[in-house]
């Protein structure tokens, strides 16, 4: 198989700015105390859904047996409706960006590495293995049991002896048939199933190498299970796939406790203690109950007797030296300073541990209800899950990159490094059509990881009101650039469940503004021209961070979001969906590694010159029309209520690559494909088509 030459991803990065705008009224802002020239009012939403969408409500949990299931959100007399808290954050994840605020919002997590690619080896491998000899290798982690003194109220571990038995040996002693690793079982499914006592007779044999996969492995090897003369207690460990046919037995003591230093215990907790998206509880939640507990761990190198890391495996994942707010602190400390609120804190607020350190938000969003009665629309089984800011060829900046690959004779940049950098804010790159990820033939039978998502068509159109009080003019000029994407026609927000699949794509028209200023007599501007007056101070603000001429509305941070949420860019290599992960063939994301690949940056949009463009040119859906296609220049058009929209070369031959290859050559031999639903957009006087979303 010829090696991957780009990454795919159904997501990609706004790059982290490396200064934070503070607004010079930070200080004053009030519920109270009016601005001189703050307004308050409300502006009438009207939101249409360009691929079909899902805010859910309580899931129907997955099982053995069926797929989860995930039904829209729906008011208590019925209406399906898109919640006033997922509007908010969706409009403060925009809004965060475009003013430069803080990367606040993240949690301190520090993030674990279990990674066996040639590549890891100068960050993973070399702490957890030794070369011996010739493709031998000896694992460095030593065994113990951890516990926790309540007397001195540390943790400690108390080292001991450890030997490898085999599965087979373990079906023979137990009896009976023990457990099925086809399922790739977890070790607390191996002890469920055990039915006998952990404790065991056997003889462990001398350290010596056994051959494994090509190589040669260092280790003690158990034998005569249930008649040696050595007592040990079981020990076991989950299974990622059917290859792995050892499990551990711990015995004896080797000298004494050893403390567990908080940090290292901290970076244990966090990577084990940490719950996954089909998993309603933690691998340390089998644990932390339990009056001791059989880990490995590694020294401090060169300080033996003490405890540099650990975890409930032999090649266990290592905490990285760097949490993930040392990566944004590594971007610009201003981050994490907390010296004054940005933008998007002054508009939505802020919790405190304290009354004093709370902030009320001034922006209030309105349940959006569904115009109409739209009924859902099952999709396909699917799976939710995708990479975990673990993966680094995605996650941090590789300054080493080359043409998006790292040279041979350069690593990768990650967590363990001095001065990481996180790649940015992640989003979800907006696109024409919606599709979930069809599932390969192994995670067709493992239903419980699957979702069944039941989205609302597109073109489904729903009407809300945002609220807001004392908001000065730049405030309100921030939440309607968020809103209208500053004039830009065609782009798209992103909502709720699926948008890794391209669902979820909308666009919001300000249908209508009730603006009222603060001081009596005076009258307002229209809502444009508050946006506008958003763009010339965060222009002004770029300028002085970054230097003359450098202005805000051109910058990368601006240009990436906007190229982001324009659903008619594509990738600059690969495409919008996730790599593949199997157990027992490809994995994808380690082929990518192995191939020493990084994503590449999404390809930047352009911020409108002008800002004149009317409240009501937005996108829309046509459903149930006709798309022709005239051989001779390419054009494609569509006619909807005596409307007619086109797009012409090299534009239509985009979307008609975008088709389904039946229905491509549908087009291609009769010049026509009925029963079509279209995006399509204002130009000027002119209409344009920017998808074929579905075809019947």
């Amino acid at each position: 198989m010829a090696p991957p030459n780009c990454i795919d991803a159904p997501y990609n990065f706004v790059p982290l700015a490396d200064w934070v705008h503070i607004p010079d009224w930070a200080k004053y802002v009030s519920h109270d105390l009016p601005f001189r020239d703050g307004l308050s009012g409300h502006l009438d939403l009207t939101i249409t859904a360009h691929t079909p969408i899902l805010v859910g409500r309580e899931q129907q949990p997955a099982s053995a047996h069926a797929p989860g299931q995930v039904h829209p959100y729906q008011l208590p007399g019925g209406r399906y409706a898109l919640p006033g808290t997922a509007l908010k954050g969706m409009i403060r994840s925009v809004v965060e960006i475009a003013s430069f605020s803080r990367m606040a919002l993240v949690d301190n997590q520090r993030l674990g590495v279990r990674d066996l690619t040639p590549g890891a080896r100068p960050f993973y491998g070399n702490f957890m293995t030794k070369t011996v000899g010739k493709n031998t290798y000896q694992a460095l982690a030593k065994a113990g049991w951890l516990s926790f003194d309540t007397a001195r109220g540390v943790w400690s571990i108390q080292p001991c002896e450890y030997a490898r038995v085999e599965r087979s040996d373990l079906v023979a002693y137990h009896g009976a048939p023990w457990i099925n690793i086809n399922n790739r079982p977890t070790a607390g499914d191996k002890y469920a199933a055990w039915h006998r006592p952990l404790d065991i007779q056997f003889d462990p044999g001398p350290a010596t190498a056994h051959a494994h996969n090509g190589k040669s492995l260092v280790y003690r090897k158990a034998s005569n299970l249930g008649t040696g003369v050595t007592h040990g207690i079981l020990v076991f460990t989950g299974q990622p796939n059917h290859h792995k046919h050892l499990e551990f037995i711990f015995f004896g003591t080797v000298g004494v406790q050893i403390r567990v230093p908080d940090d290292v215990f901290r970076g244990f907790l966090d990577i084990h203690d940490q719950k996954t998206e089909n998993a309603p509880r933690t691998v340390w939640d089998d644990w932390k109950n339990k009056a001791r507990v059989p880990v490995f761990y590694l020294e401090e190198p060169g300080h033996p007797g003490t405890v540099a890391s650990l975890g409930l495996a032999l090649m266990y994942k290592l905490a990285y030296r760097h949490s993930i707010h040392d990566a944004i602190h590594h971007s610009s400390p201003k981050h994490l300073d907390g010296g004054g609120d940005d933008l998007a804190t002054l508009l939505f607020g802020r919790v405190g541990a304290t009354p004093e350190d709370c902030l009320r938000g001034r922006v209030t969003f309105h349940h959006a209800v569904a115009d109409g009665n739209p009924q859902p629309q099952a999709q396909p089984a699917t799976i939710l899950n995708g990479p975990k800011p673990t993966y680094y060829p995605n996650y941090i900046r590789q300054p080493a990159a080359q043409n998006n690959r790292i040279p041979q004779n350069q690593g990768y940049a990650t967590f363990m490094d001095a001065q990481c950098r996180i790649r940015g804010w992640k989003r979800y790159p907006a696109r024409p059509t919606a599709q979930v990820q069809a599932l390969t033939a192994e995670q067709m039978e493992n239903t419980a990881v699957q979702v069944i998502l039941h989205p609302l068509p597109a073109g489904t159109t729903f009407s809300t009101r945002m609220d807001f009080h004392n908001l000065k003019p730049e405030e309100l000029g921030a939440l309607c650039w968020a809103l209208t994407w500053g004039g830009a026609d065609g782009l798209r927000h992103s909502l709720g469940m699926g948008k890794p699949f391209g669902f979820g794509q909308l666009a919001i028209a300000i249908s209508r503004a009730e603006l009222r200023p603060n001081r009596p007599g005076e009258s307002a501007l229209t809502w444009e021209k508050y946006r506008d007056a958003f763009i010339k101070s965060m222009d002004d603000a770029h300028e002085r961070a970054c230097g003359r001429g450098k202005r805000w509305r051109d910058s990368d941070e601006i240009r990436a979001l906007l190229g982001m949420a324009d659903p008619g860019r594509r990738p600059a290599q690969g495409q919008l969906q996730h790599m593949r992960l199997t157990t027992d063939g490809p994995n994808e994301f380690q082929e990518a590694k192995t191939a020493r690949l990084v994503l590449p940056d999404y390809p930047k949009g352009t911020h409108p010159s002008g800002h004149t463009h009317s409240s009501q040119a937005v996108a829309t859906v046509w459903t149930n029309v006709e798309v022709r296609l005239n051989p001779g220049s390419g054009e494609l058009s569509a006619t909807h209520n005596g409307i007619v929209a086109k797009v012409q070369n090299p534009d239509a031959q985009k979307l008609r690559d975008t088709l389904p290859d039946p229905v491509r050559d549908r087009l291609k031999n009769r010049k026509v494909i009925k029963g079509c639903t279209v995006q399509v957009a204002p130009i000027g006087n002119a209409w344009k088509i920017e998808a074929i979303q579905a075809v019947e």
